[in-house]
């Protein structure tokens, strides 16, 4: 099997601890964790994870709980394209068939608020 492509196998009866182990170990692997930092410097722009917390050159940007979530969302997910119906789904916690520009809507606050845009 090993020769086929599988990369581990459990011999039976499988010991318990050792299933157990072995799956968390797959978990890991299709989930790897990303290091958390607790801020990060755009430039212009700071972003607090721990204190869920924004600032423009050292001044507070108020934002909705909404545009925090999506805000704190994207910054932690730098490279990677996000759908609108996965932001949908994520964020908004709601069902991903449903037509609208709510994420448009908060995406565009966000890059005004943020100052996100090509002339700043």
């Amino acid at each position: 099997m090993i020769e086929a492509g599988a990369d581990d196998y459990i011999v039976k009866p499988p010991s318990i601890n050792i299933l157990n182990a072995r799956i968390k170990a797959l978990h890991r692997r299709a989930n790897p964790q990303k290091v958390t930092v607790d801020f990060e410097d755009y430039g212009h722009l700071m972003v607090d994870f721990s204190k869920r917390k924004f600032s423009i050159l050292g001044n507070p940007v108020k934002l909705t709980e909404k545009e925090t979530e999506l805000a704190l969302y994207f910054f932690s997910r730098v490279d990677v394209l996000l759908s609108r119906a996965h932001l949908t789904k994520v964020v908004w916690g709601t069902t991903p068939d449903i037509d609208t520009r709510t994420i448009d809507v908060h995406v565009s606050h966000l890059r005004n608020k943020l100052h996100l845009l090509p002339q700043y």
